[in-house]
């Protein structure tokens, strides 16, 4: 997997890998942002059931 680096800082400057790079980046904040909000939720419904039942809250059992 490429670096943060390798995928979005440009040498050139030509004003089409600009825009490709911009286009990319917005697609991977968008990416970053649908998974905090979908997995923020899991956890978010996880701690409240955790709190209701007065049970310890596992994070590696997220999954199940």
């Amino acid at each position: 997997m490429k670096s943060f680096q390798e995928d979005f800082y440009l040498d050139a400057s030509h004003p089409l890998r600009r825009l490709s790079r911009n286009v990319r980046l917005i697609g991977y904040i968008l990416q970053v942002a649908f998974l905090w909000l979908v997995e923020g939720g899991r956890v978010r419904r996880a701690v409240l059931r955790a709190r209701e039942t007065r049970e310890p809250f596992e994070i590696d059992h997220l999954g199940d």
